[in-house]
């Protein structure tokens, strides 16, 4: 698996096929084709490991005595901009992921729908989050969910900008900077409560921190 996303980062993922994967790895193309069945299901593969990450992350943020409600909320999408940087390879096969629910493959429909299942455990606790975050108590769910998805595009968004190609992606204090207003902005208009700025620097410098110690052993060379 590190040996393809390290192919990804270098050649894109339209450049991943497991014949180029055989020639460029210690691994013959058998033993490729026995621990996935195609392509799709290995990108499926990394999918479910983006999605067991953010798990850890949420995990993490809902077990931490020192974070109040706003800065639980927050702080879940300042490590999602985070592990984007850290893991773009894995966080963009996260997000495509979702398009890839029509293959006749079983490994592929079985991928697919523990993928979903894991992605609706994490926004249920990040509903959770929200629901203790938010200004007016008087909102429901539904309401409170479009809300909450006004702040999750922001969030994704601010990773699309951060995972362009190396030369272009901003440094660690103008992300830290970016990550901060753009979130507040977001949280204020979608009518959540918001750490204050010198707050939202250290939730950036921890969000950091969870992401390089739960996510470590995907972190890349080259």
């Amino acid at each position: 698996m590190r040996a393809a996303l390290l192919r990804m980062r270098r050649h894109g993922l339209s450049g991943v096929n497991l014949t180029d994967l055989a020639a460029d790895s210690p691994y013959s193309k058998g033993t490729w084709y026995n621990h996935f069945s195609s392509a799709e299901a290995l990108y499926l593969d990394v999918a479910l490991i983006n999605a067991e990450l953010h798990t850890r992350y949420v995990d993490d943020i809902r077990d931490d005595p020192t974070l109040d409600p706003s800065a639980r909320l927050v702080s879940v999408f300042i490590s999602s901009v985070a592990h984007a940087i850290a893991h773009p390879e894995i966080w963009n096969l996260g997000i495509n992921a979702r398009m890839w629910n029509k293959s006749p493959d079983d490994d592929v429909t079985g991928s697919v729908r523990r993928l979903a299942e894991s992605e609706r455990a994490i926004y249920g606790h990040i509903l959770e989050f929200a629901c203790a975050a938010q200004v007016d108590p008087g909102r429901g769910e539904e309401e409170l969910t479009r809300a909450l998805d006004m702040v999750r595009a922001a969030a994704d968004g601010l990773s699309v900008l951060t995972t362009t190609k190396p030369d272009h992606r901003w440094t660690r204090e103008v992300t830290t900077r970016q990550t901060g207003a753009l979130l507040r902005g977001a949280l204020t208009v979608a009518g959540f409560n918001c750490p204050p700025p010198n707050e939202m620097d250290a939730l950036c410098a921890k969000s950091r921190e969870r992401v390089s110690k739960l996510s470590g052993e995907w972190l890349l060379d080259g």
